[in-house]
């Protein structure tokens, strides 16, 4: 089996982590955050779609193995600190286990002096 490339992972749970941002291969939207473990990035790396390690579970899950949208992988991209990684990927569905299209369906707005959460109508479906 190949071995990973140089990155920086973080401890959680016993586990090495790295933090992952979904976005759609054309729009460039970001549709999700999400967090893999390196057996969860090999996994990833050897079915060509998205695998993560859920933090709360403390478990290794494919993405859409209930809802069965999977996140397909086109390339995965690393920054500059080899400790964040970005997935341009496609899909078909809503990502966002709410069923919107992505998790960022909600947005910061100011409404009688205070802070809430506003839902975004006009969301985009690449």
């Amino acid at each position: 089996m190949a071995t990973l490339p140089d990155l920086t992972f973080y401890q959680s749970s016993g586990e090495d982590l790295i933090p992952v941002a979904i976005q759609h291969w054309k729009s460039l939207e970001v549709l999700m955050l999400g967090t893999m473990s390196r057996e969860s990035l090999t996994l990833t790396l050897q079915n060509n779609v998205v695998y993560f390690f859920a933090l709360s579970r403390k478990e290794i899950w494919l993405k859409g193995e209930k809802s069965g949208i999977h996140i397909q992988v086109k390339e995965i991209r690393v920054n500059c600190n080899n400790s964040n990684l970005l997935i341009l990927a496609d899909y078909d569905g809503n990502i966002c286990h709410t069923g919107a299209h992505s998790c960022f369906y909600r947005r910061l707005a100011k409404k009688d002096g205070d802070w809430v959460w506003e839902e975004i109508e006009d969301q985009p479906n690449p």
